[in-house]
């Protein structure tokens, strides 16, 4: 048995209905029950459901759908690949991506970069490679503008392009630090890039202060991940974190359950925190607590105690425990625990099935009644 949200069906219901009573407003009018018939807002509306093949597919339905297709708020939210990466200043300079936010593209090199800071409407960028000849104060100066980076570094064993990578990155985290009125990024996700030889203080200092932080084999040090956790203990702007392959083992439990609880959303996934870590973790979780969202999937917690565990799930609001080894004895404390007081709304524990007992069957039935919705 399974709850989850309905309102991407809901809002497809909601614009089918609007479609259809406007269609069949305009017929009584116009005896035309077409989609030329609708107001030129209700088809913005409409196409802003569509992913690009389909609107391409819409705009050669009519003239009128024609017509729509250079209207640039259509494209505004679309992440646009070109494929080859020389037509990017031809493709940005078109009417109907004038207003475009967000671009992928597979090298950011001087000319690149150099079209992406004369159009300020693009706040999100994901590059696959940096060119290495590419000067470390011109690309830290073109990302400050934007307010979300995605950068993959590659994983290579040349030398050369490792310490570019490592010089770019590294006066990027300098500029965010001495160009806080300028900096803009707030979004930042960083894969195969290797940052241990970065200074521990400016890590934790600079990354504390975006919004969202994704390190997917990044191989930060125990020193890094400690000024991070530190500085999330005291000041942090840190809604979202996400950890992929990070060692944490190494970083004091205390500070490690400090830092967490004032994040909004963790995941952690491919390498977890410790046990103790976790118990702190859950220890330290209360009403006031910043903590509302958390994914330990895969993790295995059966060593967990059962009412510290307990406490700290239930002071969560979504949270993800799927294929975590839970014990009977864990399953029943959580149950009876959020029978009693819950903050829950998500509760997603798949691949514990085969520990389940009528008891805690019943006690999950029990659960849902008060509206948590139990994936299981």
């Amino acid at each position: 048995t399974a709850r989850t949200s309905c309102s991407d069906e809901i809002m497809c219901l909601v614009s089918d209905f609007l479609v259809f009573s406007w269609i069949d407003y305009f017929r009584k009018m116009t005896g035309k029950p077409t989609l030329d018939s609708l107001p030129f807002e209700l088809v913005r509306q409409i196409c802003s459901y569509l992913n690009y093949p389909s609107l391409c597919n819409l705009v050669l339905v009519s003239r009128v759908m024609s017509a729509a297709r250079e209207d640039p708020t259509l494209w505004r939210a679309f992440v646009l690949r070109p494929r080859n990466n020389i037509l990017v200043e031809t493709i940005l300079n078109t009417k109907r991506f004038s207003q475009l936010q967000s671009l992928c593209i597979t090298v950011l090199n001087r000319a690149n970069l150099s079209v992406i800071i004369q159009k300020p409407n693009i706040r999100c960028l994901e590059i696959d490679k940096v060119d290495d000849g590419l000067d470390k104060d011109d690309f830290a100066e073109g990302m400050l503008g934007l307010e979300a980076v995605a950068l993959t570094g590659g994983d290579d064993n040349e030398s050369r392009r490792t310490s570019c990578r490592v010089e770019q990155m590294a006066m990027l985290l300098i500029k965010m630090r001495n160009e806080r009125s300028r900096n803009k990024i707030k979004r930042l996700t960083l894969t195969e890039y290797n940052l241990s030889s970065m200074d521990p203080n400016m890590f934790g200092e600079c990354l504390s202060q975006l919004d969202s932080l994704s390190l997917d084999y990044c191989h930060p040090t125990p020193a890094q991940m400690s000024a991070l956790f530190t500085r999330c203990t005291t000041k942090t702007n840190l809604k979202k974190l996400q950890l992929y392959y990070v060692e944490l083992e190494a970083v004091d439990p205390d500070i490690f359950s400090q830092g967490i609880r004032n994040i909004h959303q963790v995941t952690f996934c491919s390498r977890w925190p410790s046990d103790n870590q976790i118990e702190k973790m859950f220890e330290s979780l209360n009403d006031a607590t910043n903590l509302k969202e958390l994914d330990l999937n895969g993790k295995d917690l059966s060593c967990v105690d059962p009412d510290i565990l307990a406490h700290g799930v239930n002071r969560l609001e979504r949270l993800d425990i799927s294929f975590t080894q839970l014990t009977q004895h864990q399953l029943e404390r959580i149950f009876q625990q959020a029978v009693l007081r819950t903050s829950l709304r998500y509760l997603d524990i798949t691949g514990n099935i085969h520990r389940w007992g009528a008891d805690i069957k019943q006690e999950v039935q029990d659960l849902i009644k008060t509206r948590v919705a139990v994936k299981w």
